[in-house]
């Protein structure tokens, strides 16, 4: 099993080549990828954490790369308002096989969840929601989203605010003890 075998199980965005050539039809469907993207990680992340997947693999690791961090915190929260409300009920429940469910999903996403960062504001201000040591910065080299070549600029620009500590673990450190580097 994924948990006891330390490899990283990690989901990663696809581009299809209908996906390419709708990006040469208008210029306004590049925006069409923002959803894509985000719906290739919220199916099996909210499938991993709601149906216990990951809670009952507590060693099993999980990477969301290229996810970016804006969204996960409100999706994760969502899932803690609705566990709560599935506890509130377990009588109900009980006797139609239990809720499967004995942690709030934001705990186990914080125990086993790792995402990358590329250039997301929004998500290092809130570095806080989830702890800076399960973010890693991507810069997506040689793909045409990349910060590359101004990486160094966009990382500067992105963690001015981040404490020195938190910045050398997105940097670095959390890469480093997650792969064994």
């Amino acid at each position: 099993m994924i948990d006891d075998s330390g490899v990283i199980a990690s989901f990663h965005l696809v581009i299809t080549m209908a996906q390419l050539a709708r990006l040469n039809d208008a210029p306004h469907n590049i925006f069409d990828t923002t959803k894509e993207f985000i719906g290739q990680f919220l199916d099996p992340l909210v499938g991993l954490l709601g149906r216990g997947v990951l809670e009952r693999r507590p060693n099993a690791r999980l990477v969301l790369a290229e996810s970016g961090l804006g969204w996960p915190p409100w999706v994760v929260q969502e899932m803690d308002y609705r566990y709560n409300r599935l506890v509130s009920m377990a009588d109900y429940w009980e006797p139609r096989g239990g809720i499967g469910l004995t942690m709030p999903p934001s705990e186990v996403f914080r125990r086993q969840v790792w995402v990358t960062v590329q250039d997301d504001q929004i998500g290092l201000d809130i570095l806080h929601h989830f702890g800076d040591d399960k973010v890693m910065w991507a810069c997506d080299c040689p793909h045409p989203d990349s910060t590359f070549p101004e990486s160094q600029a966009v990382v500067e620009r992105l963690m001015h605010d981040v404490p020195a500590a938190a910045r050398r673990r997105v940097l670095r450190d959390n890469a480093e003890a997650l792969y064994g580097l």
